[in-house]
């Protein structure tokens, strides 16, 4: 835990640093807050059957969903006559669900077992856009830095955890800015890696070919 939080130390330092040389460039009036968001994915169920090369087993990994969730932290946020630059570092945490079923010989098993991965991250979204009296619209890209990750499916034959620290992603968002200092946002985010990237069957990566895409309220408040 002590790791985890000087992690998060450093990457919520890089983020304001790098906001703060945008702010010094531009010269521009940057405003300090703090952001808390509320999410829920939307996804369709996708299965992939992998076959152990040395023994007759096969294993069936079907993903089923990823839990709401929320996150929070902090960020600044600018403006440039009608144009807008916002950068946010947010503690996340994510529930993803599976089910996993060994099969025969390719004879369908009866039951499965319900595995949950737990995922803590540090999310850090950077948008840009335009304003329109009260209202924002914009978008721009998202990295996801894993801090820390549970590893279930390592429990079942031939699934192997991959390594993967950085993902990507990309968001929309529409918003209303209320008395300047009161942001309410309305996001869709979609994240460029798939269910189960983080882990391999043997040699073969696990490839479900879902992407967990959110929709998400955000709430800012800014000094």
């Amino acid at each position: 835990m002590k790791s985890a939080m000087v992690k998060i130390t450093k990457l919520t330092f890089m983020v304001c640093c790098f906001v703060c040389a945008i702010s010094t460039v531009s010269q521009a009036q940057m405003q300090w807050g703090v952001r808390a968001n509320f999410r829920a994915a939307a996804n369709n169920a996708a299965t992939e059957t992998f076959k152990d090369p040395i023994g007759d087993t096969y294993q069936e990994l079907t993903y089923l969903s990823t839990s709401a969730g929320y996150s929070y932290g902090l960020a600044t946020y600018g403006e440039f006559g009608n144009l807008w630059l916002m950068g946010e570092s947010l503690f996340k945490r994510t529930q993803v669900h599976y089910q996993i079923k060994n099969l025969r010989s390719l004879e369908r098993a009866v039951d499965g077992d319900k595995v949950t991965e737990s995922y803590s991250s540090i999310s850090i979204p950077v948008s840009a856009g335009f304003r329109v009296g009260d209202f924002k619209f914009g978008g721009g890209p998202i990295f996801n830095y894993l801090i820390d990750r549970s590893q279930n499916l390592t429990d079942y034959p031939g699934f192997m955890a991959r390594n993967c620290k950085l993902s990507k992603g990309f968001q929309f968002l529409a918003g209303v800015v209320i008395k300047d200092h009161i942001h309410v946002d309305l996001k869709r985010e979609l994240s460029f890696s798939a269910s189960g990237d983080e882990y391999k069957f043997v040699t073969k990566p696990v490839e479900l070919g879902t992407h967990p895409h959110t929709w998400s309220l955000s709430i800012g408040v800014f000094l």
